[in-house]
């Protein structure tokens, strides 16, 4: 497994503003906002470093300065590079922006607001066994509404995406974490145009080759909205 993570370069997106959140965190983009006493992104570092890897690239865009000011170069043994976008390209766009600093065939993209309590490496021998060339992490929620819900066949391989609705229903969702082959990246999105990996990249995607869904029953924490990130505040601290 370490030499497969050594041919994985692992990408956090960093540079939402957080607009709903922008009431009670105002003063740093959402990724830094403060859980349990530091930024939540710390938390994603952490669980990278638990896998095994030895760097990490932050997309950023929104104060940018202010957080390579704060985090630094290297967190704990982890060493950091930041993509600083000129202005809002999207997830997809931010990866696209991010390739010259990516020299490894498989890419790890990971929110950087939202965490969910796995092992990495079950994930990604989970990806290598089931030769997937895109993998998402699926995670169990009482409702789907909020997110969208994903199908999924008895193979783990994903069938439909479906958009956010009203209909309140337990389900499968989008975890925010994604594992590609690079290529994918490079033949499928433009360079510096605005492209989001959930809207754009994975419905296209679905229609060409097969992508897997690996499910994990672990709690869901995203700080995307003030309820969330006081929920997120709770859960930490239990």
């Amino acid at each position: 497994m370490l030499q497969y993570i050594e041919n994985i370069t692992p990408v956090i997106l960093s540079g939402g503003r957080g607009s709903r959140l922008h009431a009670i965190v105002s003063d740093r983009s959402k990724v830094m906002a403060v859980v349990r006493g530091r930024p939540f992104i710390t938390y994603i570092m952490d669980q990278l470093i638990e896998a095994g890897f030895k760097q990490v690239i932050l997309c950023v865009g929104y104060l940018a300065d202010t957080m390579i000011e704060t985090l630094g170069y290297e967190y704990r043994n982890l060493s950091i590079q930041y993509s600083q976008e000129a202005h809002a390209l999207g997830t997809g766009g931010a990866v696209k922006y991010a390739m010259p600093l990516i020299e490894t065939r498989g890419i790890l993209v990971m929110n950087g607001d939202s965490f969910i309590d796995i092992d990495l490496n079950d994930f990604l021998s989970w990806h290598l066994e089931k030769k997937f060339d895109v993998s998402i992490v699926l995670s169990e929620v009482s409702d789907v509404s909020r997110y969208g819900a994903v199908t999924i066949n008895n193979n783990q391989a994903i069938t439909d995406f479906e958009e956010k609705s009203a209909k309140n229903r337990p389900g499968w969702v989008n975890a925010g974490i994604y594992l590609f082959l690079r290529k994918l990246i490079e033949e499928s999105i433009q360079p510096d145009v605005f492209y989001s990996l959930e809207k754009d990249l994975m419905p296209v995607l679905l229609k060409k080759i097969p992508i897997g869904g690996y499910c994990c029953k672990s709690k869901l924490i995203d700080i995307g909205t003030p309820e969330s990130y006081k929920a997120a505040n709770r859960v930490s601290s239990e």
